[in-house]
């Protein structure tokens, strides 16, 4: 039973929504659009508010809703959906295991099962992309973040040890902007503060 929600929250993670919804409203390929990614943030610089907000609401479902689902069954449990969710996401079956980055729905998934968590780290992503005028640095200090508060909060350490996991994914996958960003190369998307 347990096994069978986890491939059906990697399952909800994988839908592409960035991809469908621009091929839908655009007619394109989103990945040959701004830098190819198939996430929120591609889809709102590439697609505009309407498309990008759309995207960001569905990604935060795709986790959300396995994760409330799970519930029941622990807290544990429940973010290891989310878990699930994030890396059915990251690389997607149906786009040839290449997906988006993972944060929309690591928010998703931790707004459901560690709200105190998810609230922390969303504050903190607020405040690095201000300062930064990055979205990848909050995107970043999200993922940091998140652990660590949860820990604190919910005094879980297994719960812990699976957000760690994600938030690696998420490090992983924003590889590439951690080298642009050490570089001075990272583009911003207002002039922040740093």
């Amino acid at each position: 039973m347990k096994a069978a929600f986890l491939l059906l929250s990697f399952l909800s993670g994988s839908v592409p929504f960035a991809y469908i919804l621009y091929r839908v409203f655009r007619g394109e390929d989103i990945r040959k659009r701004g830098s190819g990614n198939v996430g929120a943030t591609n889809a709102l610089r590439a697609g505009g508010p309407g498309i990008g907000l759309a995207v960001a609401a569905l990604d935060i479902s795709k986790a959300a809703v396995p994760v409330y689902l799970a519930l029941s069954q622990g807290r544990e449990f429940a973010f290891a959906c989310g878990l699930a969710a994030v890396a059915g996401h990251c690389f997607t079956p149906w786009l040839g295991f290449k997906g988006g980055k993972g944060v929309a729905t690591y928010v998703g998934a931790s707004l459901v099962s560690t709200p105190l968590s998810a609230l922390a780290g969303l504050g903190l992503f607020l405040l690095a992309a201000l300062f930064s005028g990055m979205v990848s640095v909050g995107s970043l200090s999200f993922a940091l973040a998140v652990p660590v508060a949860s820990f604190l909060f919910y005094r879980s350490k297994v719960l812990m040890a699976l957000q760690i996991l994600a938030s690696l994914v998420v490090i992983y996958r924003h590889r590439g902007n951690i080298g642009r960003i050490l570089g001075g190369k990272e583009r911003k998307v207002w002039k922040g503060f740093m």
